[in-house]
């Protein structure tokens, strides 16, 4: 079943995990909200029907990594906030969305490579651009 909701807001509600079963049909999301939550880890084929989506944010959860095809399907991503989580990987081939112009990984234990820098040379990831313009490997311990 296919709908045309567009925007979902599930901030600050406690969740731990979100099933895949509530985004099935969800080809017009645009926007999803799900920061300030406890969600610690993501089914890969959680936004697989989700094609239509540009932003989402979720920021301060528990989550360690992001699954290889989370976000495949997203063709028209242009932001994403992963700020304030667990992550240590940051892995550029994960965003293939053209147009892609925000990552925020802020506030993680993430360790960036000069590879990232080259992947995605459109796309403004905060702290990361000075690691770039030094042309070193990048950590940033987390605060």
């Amino acid at each position: 079943m296919q709908t045309r909701l567009q925007e979902l807001d599930l901030e600050s509600n406690s969740l731990t995990s979100l099933p895949v079963s509530s985004f099935a049909g969800l080809t017009s999301l645009r926007r999803l909200n799900a920061m300030d939550n406890w969600i610690g880890e993501l089914d890969e084929e959680l936004l697989g029907d989700a094609t239509d989506l540009r932003f989402i944010d979720l920021r301060n959860n528990a989550l360690t990594a992001l699954p290889e095809r989370f976000l495949k399907a997203a063709s028209r991503l242009e932001h994403v906030h992963l700020g304030s989580n667990f992550l240590k990987v940051f892995d550029a081939s994960l965003f293939s969305a053209s147009t892609l112009s925000l990552i925020d990984v802020s506030d993680n234990q993430v360790t960036i490579r000069l590879l990232v820098c080259a992947s995605l040379p459109k796309v403004s990831v905060p702290w990361m651009d000075a690691c770039c313009s030094r042309r070193k490997p990048c950590v940033r311990d987390a605060r």
